[in-house]
């Protein structure tokens, strides 16, 4: 296997709980390695962007899909960004959406497709997806038509 120099590591969607847990693994096992991250444009920051560990915080300032290509690209190219790393399921499904051209400039991780990524976030597919391949999952009730449809756990 190639061992990849890593410098940078932009962390993507700080507004989740998960996010400056993340951050601080990150910078404990990577000290050499400068930790960006970036968020959506919110009335309020995120802790995560007032890590001792965080070397620049950016926002996108969109909700067009286009555009935040664009912008996140733009943040890759100024922040000289090695690899990208979404916590969150907006930045998860956008990163998934436009991984073909990402990879273009910087490590993209290895992510489900979209239908799949949309399956694990959904509650009732996911409890649908357990029961069908023989894990246990909760009770489930299609919210759709508010009729329960218990599916049988093991």
């Amino acid at each position: 296997m190639t061992e990849i120099d890593i410098q940078s590591i932009l962390v993507l969607g700080t507004q989740s709980s998960v996010a400056l847990p993340v951050v601080r693994a990150l910078a404990s096992a990577f000290p050499q390695v400068d930790v960006h991250t970036l968020s959506k444009a919110e009335k309020h920051p995120q802790i995560t962007n007032f890590s001792k560990y965080v070397t620049s915080h950016s926002y996108i300032k969109t909700d067009n899909r286009e555009v935040f290509l664009e912008e996140l690209i733009a943040v890759i190219k100024a922040k000289s960004i090695d690899i990208l790393l979404p916590v969150d399921e907006y930045f998860s499904k956008l990163v998934v959406t436009f991984q073909d051209q990402l990879k273009s400039h910087t490590i993209v991780p290895s992510l489900p497709d979209v239908e799949l990524l949309e399956t694990l976030t959904h509650k009732y597919r996911l409890g649908t997806l357990l029961t069908e391949i023989g894990l246990p999952s909760a009770r489930i009730y299609k919210a759709e038509t508010l009729e329960p449809e218990i599916l049988e756990s093991h």
